[in-house]
């Protein structure tokens, strides 16, 4: 009977949690605290908790945060950034006691698309309701490149699932849905997250060897193309990087905002000449600081690079902290695709490997989506549901 109360409980905030992740953030925060004393009770109750490598890099990482906030630059604004680690805590709660049913899966992962159908049907008839040309969408996800983020993870969940459901007409829906999501990042004109998802695409591709990828294939080699001659809001982003003086190449070093993004990423790395050097100046000080102490003109919130987001707020152990806690989340997400080779969650497995690359390594590496909070709730979400496949000594619900 407790068993059974628990599952609901915790099933019910699931459902709604993979809703309101696309919709409302403040909600998913109400969610996911209703998810943590639930989780609290779990813990009193079955007095389990899975072996997982992940959790000392992860309370690692919360202590160089703290360390960096209380001695970093400015302790107000640094605390208040705690909310960051509302990805790892929803990624452990999910872990420890999402069941190992496949319809509840399924109903999760449907459930999160609906809300990604929302958010296009809503980005594309803003789009073509003021019919300006350059615009990017944004929809219900505020700024574009927050939402071409989002676009990227719904993309590569959605064709996981295609492999997945054996359902026709959801198939069907869901391939549709992907074509839409893959035409609205292209409207959002975010030319790191456009690339990659096209990249890992065919990664994919290559490692599953489904027919109805090539079918995609063709169809977003036609979207692209359609956009390239249509859709200014396209061109207009992807022209300088290959053509110049009507000479086709690669000018990504010319591009005005990757030159910018170059000559930010050095004013970081100043911050290894200063006391800060090994602990940082707290998250979210980075900007203040660039300009307060070191007196250089910051045109960026954010150091729009993960990994010197990182060195610049929590120092060289913190990014020495934060590599070690990528090593292991890799290695956690390989370990779970080799248990689930021979299972329909296979590709659920290798979509989550390619989609963590693309996020904290690749766009990383140009954006700072480790700062992105909506962002690593949702990716960690779906990383603490395939983690909850083959947990040891984890109470199955």
């Amino acid at each position: 009977m407790k068993n059974r109360i628990l599952k609901y409980l915790f099933c019910s905030l699931f459902f709604l949690y993979s809703f309101f992740l696309t919709i409302s953030y403040n909600i998913s925060n109400f969610i996911l605290t209703l998810l943590t004393l639930i989780f609290i009770i779990y813990l009193l109750l079955e007095k389990k908790l899975s072996k997982s490598p992940l959790y000392i890099p992860t309370i690692l990482f919360l202590f160089i945060f703290l360390i960096s906030s209380f001695f970093g630059y400015n302790k107000k604004i640094s605390l208040r950034e705690i909310t960051i680690f509302k990805g790892f805590l929803g990624m452990i709660i999910v872990m420890n006691t999402f069941p190992e049913d496949k319809k509840i899966f399924e109903f999760i992962i449907l459930t999160f698309l609906f809300g990604v159908f929302i958010n296009i049907s809503y980005s594309i008839f803003e789009k073509f309701k003021y019919l300006n040309p350059l615009e990017r969408v944004e929809a219900l996800w505020g700024h574009y490149q927050f939402y071409a983020d989002f676009l990227t993870i719904a993309f590569f969940i959605e064709i996981s699932y295609l492999t997945f459901t054996k359902k026709k007409i959801l198939k069907i829906f869901i391939f549709l849905l992907s074509l839409l999501t893959f035409f609205s990042l292209i409207l959002t004109g975010s030319r790191a997250q456009i690339f990659f998802t096209i990249l890992f695409f065919f990664i994919y591709l290559i490692i599953l060897r489904k027919k109805i990828f090539l079918i995609s294939t063709l169809l977003i080699f036609l979207i692209l193309i359609i956009s390239f001659l249509k859709i200014p809001v396209f061109y207009k982003r992807i022209e300088p990087i290959f053509l110049k003086n009507k000479k086709f190449g690669i000018y990504i070093y010319e591009v005005k905002e990757f030159k910018e993004r170059i000559i930010h990423w050095k004013k970081g790395l100043n911050v290894l000449k200063t006391k800060y050097k090994f602990f940082g100046v707290g998250l979210g000080n980075s900007k203040k600081f660039i300009e307060k102490e070191l007196k250089m003109w910051a045109n960026l919130n954010n150091m729009h690079n993960s990994f010197i987001e990182i060195l610049v707020s929590f120092g060289i152990i913190g990014l020495i902290i934060y590599i070690y806690l990528l090593i292991i989340y890799f290695l956690e997400i390989y370990k779970r695709i080799k248990f689930l080779r021979n299972t329909e969650f296979y590709a659920f497995g290798i979509s989550l490997f390619l989609l963590s690359l693309i996020i904290t390594l690749f766009i990383g590496f140009l954006n700072d989506t480790f700062w992105n909070k909506r962002l690593m709730m949702q990716l960690l979400y779906f990383s603490g549901i395939l983690f909850a496949f083959k947990n040891e000594g984890s109470f199955s619900i």
